[in-house]
């Protein structure tokens, strides 16, 4: 599992540098970014460039919601239908990176990777940072 999350993380790493122009990282939405609740979400497999497998979510949570997605993740995923349609069975694990002077209070919102295989197998990664520009 670990072998899965740390490729995904490099996946949607290269993914994301890659260059665009300004005017479309600005307009999230011309990128594929969803709202859901009160939080976002780009489901990498439903991208042109995308991988299909494993399947990559990337989330911009708030401090609540990251709470709730390490408290239960699996609860996390159906209820938000993060897979929709597929679904996970079993979280093998995650971690929270905190970078720099991270305070709870923070309105900036952590960037999650959420890797599915095949198998029904997740996990996930959390990056929080003190500001993000």
């Amino acid at each position: 599992m670990k072998r899965i999350v740390f490729w995904g993380v490099l996946a949607a790493s290269l993914i994301l540098l890659q260059p665009v122009p300004a005017s479309v990282a600005e307009d999230k939405t011309a990128t594929g970014w969803k709202t859901l609740g009160d939080f976002k979400v780009l489901r990498l497999w439903q991208e042109p460039q995308g991988p299909q497998w494993p399947q990559i979510a990337l989330l911009q949570v708030s401090s609540d919601r990251l709470k709730e997605l390490q408290n239960d993740p699996l609860a996390f995923y159906k209820k938000y239908d993060i897979f929709n349609p597929s679904h996970s069975d079993h979280d093998q694990g995650h971690f929270v990176l905190r970078f720099g002077e991270y305070s709870a209070e923070s309105k900036d919102p952590a960037i999650v990777v959420i890797a599915h295989d095949v198998g029904t197998y997740s996990g996930f990664g959390a990056f929080e940072v003190a500001n993000i520009k």
